[in-house]
């Protein structure tokens, strides 16, 4: 065995440590912002179906936002309504426009928080 292989023994205490700090710090992350985008994904779906019922965008502007309120408890979005989270602009050809418009903050370590904006027109990719 030669002194250079004597040496080579793979990784430090302190080096796994940091390794498992950056994975650890990654999946926290990770745990707080995957539900934030799988709600933002329910709420565009819902956003598209609306936008896609054109008797319904001719209705008033109460019974859009109930429809889409419905749409909301129907899919467990319970800590949002469609007041908070979509804008109805009047649009005289369809009705009305949907842009599903909101923040998400949620709380990372104390008083670091994560802020997820979402902005994206109904009805488009």
């Amino acid at each position: 065995m030669t002194n250079k292989n004597r040496f080579q023994r793979g990784m430090t205490t302190i080096q796994i440590m940091l390794v498992v700090g950056v994975i650890a710090i990654f999946a926290m992350v990770g745990m707080k912002l995957v539900p934030i985008y799988l709600d933002y994904k329910v709420i565009s779906e819902i956003s598209d179906e609306v936008h896609a019922n054109t008797s319904l965008m001719q209705r008033p502007r109460s019974k859009v936002l109930e429809q889409l309120n419905t749409s909301f408890r129907m899919n467990n979005l319970w800590d949002y309504t469609a007041e908070d989270t979509i804008r109805l602009e009047k649009d005289a050809a369809k009705g009305y426009k949907l842009t599903v418009d909101y923040e998400k903050r949620t709380n990372l370590i104390a008083n670091i928080d994560l802020v997820t904006v979402f902005n994206r027109q109904a009805g488009t990719q």
